[in-house]
């Protein structure tokens, strides 16, 4: 059976995008939405896709996880550089 990539393809390129902008410590606050989007995106491509091959749904799914967890490390090590410990 066939794949329905649309919402895979959209997954991966608003996780992507997070991706590329996580590391920015102002931006990546856009990126975490993006990150978030693309993780409901990915799920409801896994859901759809369930006896079907599920590769963009999966590649999707981890960069959004991946995108997210960038985005709170980041956000802690900033805020770790601006409030010093007292």
């Amino acid at each position: 059976m066939k794949e329905r990539k649309v919402l895979g393809i959209l997954s991966i390129i608003f996780g992507g995008l997070g991706l590329l902008l996580s590391w920015i410590p102002i931006v990546n606050n856009f990126a975490f939405f993006l990150g978030i989007i693309s993780l409901v995106l990915g799920i409801i491509a896994l859901v759809i896709n369930r006896k079907n091959k599920k590769l963009l749904s999966i590649i999707g799914t981890v960069l959004s996880v991946t995108t997210i967890i960038i985005v709170i490390a980041t956000q802690g090590l900033v805020d770790c550089k601006i409030k010093p410990n007292t």
